[in-house]
């Protein structure tokens, strides 16, 4: 082999690894715009359900196909009125419990003039979602429904990350609180009655199509409000309807 013909050789050995070089970088290049393009892609996608879910006509509605009020149900206002406001909520649901003050205020302007119904829907991840659920209940076979579930919202950070033992003992404290024949709740709290009746307002709203706690129903119509005056706006448009009907 020649000096000369090492030389050539060397050269176009240096030559490959050059254009392989290039292409790599050239790959990576395109790697990297192809990357980009998805994270904005991504963030765009994100952004619209954020405004989706969060933003945009949060007033807005949907259709949705609820049982009729049956002797059950927990009816705060006018119980045969042709407007009515159902929520399923969740005790251990930290919306619900950021809604509840809106929602007390709501129920309570406006109980001449609606049906305010509450309705459990638990959700799974809650481990004391249930049990809460039946403290309510069992508070409601003494006539005294709306007071345990409204001590039961507004104390939830004190019960929420307790042991079900431990939440168990403050809401017998809350029993007593307001009254309640402790034996007989113990004893309510534990009945498959109580439990049937949770089983069925959940069992409802899995048929209505909820999926998320809370979920609000005027009229048959979902509703997104998110303050007060948003509740106002839309349940005196349901009662102007109504009353024009």
């Amino acid at each position: 082999m020649t000096e000369e013909t090492t030389k050539k050789e060397s050269y176009e050995s240096r030559r490959q690894e050059k254009d392989a070089a290039r292409n790599l970088s050239s790959k990576t290049r395109r790697f990297k715009k192809l990357f980009l393009w998805f994270l904005v892609i991504g963030a765009m996608a994100g952004s619209a359900f954020a405004a989706y879910k969060y933003g945009g006509n949060t007033t807005g509605t949907t259709a949705m196909i609820v049982d009729a009020v049956n002797p059950t149900d927990r009816v705060f206002g006018t119980s045969d009125s042709k407007v009515t406001l159902i929520e399923y909520g969740d005790f251990q649901c930290p919306a619900c419990a950021q809604y509840e003050p809106i929602v007390q205020k709501v129920r309570t302007d406006y109980a001449g003039n609606i049906a305010f119904i509450y309705r459990h829907f638990p959700l799974r991840q809650h481990q004391h979602a249930k049990i809460t659920a039946y403290a309510s209940e069992a508070a409601g076979k003494q006539g005294k429904f709306w007071e345990m579930h409204d001590m039961i919202y507004n104390g939830q950070n004190t019960w929420a990350n307790l042991s079900g033992d431990k939440t168990r003992v403050v809401l017998i404290k809350y029993a007593e609180t307001i009254g309640l024949d402790l034996v007989s709740f113990e004893k309510d709290m534990d009945s498959s009655e109580i439990k049937n009746k949770v089983a069925s307002d959940n069992d409802g709203g899995l048929k209505a199509g909820v999926n998320a706690t809370p979920t609000f129903i005027l009229n048959g119509k979902r509703i997104q409000p998110r303050s007060y005056d948003e509740f106002k706006d839309l349940i005196e448009q349901e009662i102007s309807v109504v009353s024009n009907s």
